[in-house]
């Protein structure tokens, strides 16, 4: 079987989704007659990602042994702020890291 790839692995198969991406954005506003704002960009992104996610939810397969149920986008999630909780409790981690962990704030 051949190993798994990330499209971040190479910078051309990057380059080239990226690419298609942008092509369809500027597609979209010639089509409309005028360019998309920074705001509409994101909300149909994060519902792309939402649709993506939901269908990975449904695809789930994959019951991994000890984990008692398939992995999903949710079921990680769940488990990732769990963790993120804990660590937090123990004193392990700071509450600013927690945020950058969770939010991605500094």
């Amino acid at each position: 079987m051949e190993g798994l790839r990330n499209v971040f692995d190479n910078k051309e198969e990057f380059e080239k989704l990226r690419g298609l991406i942008l092509e369809a954005l500027q597609k979209f506003s010639d089509y409309r007659g005028g360019n998309l704002t920074y705001g509409e960009i994101m909300f149909v992104l994060e519902c792309v990602l939402d649709e993506m996610r939901n269908t990975s939810e449904k695809q789930a397969g994959k019951n991994v042994k000890g984990f008692g149920r398939d992995v999903t986008f949710t079921s990680l999630f769940e488990m990732t702020g769990r963790m993120v909780e804990t660590l937090l409790k123990k004193g392990m981690i700071s509450s600013q890291e927690e945020a950058f962990i969770v939010h991605g704030e500094e």
